[in-house]
């Protein structure tokens, strides 16, 4: 039992390391030009849209995918309101703190990327290959819950109630 656990322990940090090997740090050279809500991309590989976007919200930099998980759009031409960025093309908003998809007619939200600082420069780290979209995680079934809802309406807003209420 413990050889096999530490195999499997061995094979996670194995996994992991293969992982951070993959990633890449970009400097950002303009974080000090950045204002308090501000945003602008940043290219982080050879592709066109090897793209993130930084912004800075209450004096903190943030880094989340530069494409709207709706279409596609890029995010750095949207608007940023506090601490959600608009699509400029349909108005799906989402924090850029955490990602997460804040109005519809988003369904997934932004992947986010660590930044941190060193000796005096801001770096974002970034995987080799660039994921698009962070799929959210929804709430689990409870099979005790037999209560039944009618979702009156459809759009956006219907299959995001009905995306919640799975």
């Amino acid at each position: 039992m413990f050889g096999s656990a530490a195999l499997l322990g061995g094979l996670a940090t194995s996994a992991r390391a293969e992982a951070e090997a993959d990633n890449v740090e970009i400097e950002i050279d303009f974080a000090g030009d950045l204002k308090e809500g501000d945003m602008r991309e940043l290219k982080v590989g050879p592709g066109d849209e090897d793209k993130v976007l930084i912004s800075r919200y209450q004096g903190k930099l943030h880094a989340v995918g530069n494409y709207c998980s709706h279409f596609g759009a890029p995010m750095s031409t949207g608007l940023m309101f506090d601490d959600k960025v608009l699509c400029p093309w349909h108005a799906a908003a989402f924090s850029v703190i955490t990602g997460a998809v804040e109005n519809a007619p988003g369904m997934d939200g932004l992947p986010v990327f660590p930044i941190s600082e060193k000796d005096g420069k801001f770096i974002v780290t970034v995987p080799a290959k660039l994921p698009r979209k962070h799929t959210q995680n929804l709430a689990k079934r409870d099979p005790n819950d037999q209560r039944r809802y009618v979702i009156i309406g459809g759009g956006p807003a219907g299959v995001s109630c009905a995306e919640a209420l799975r």
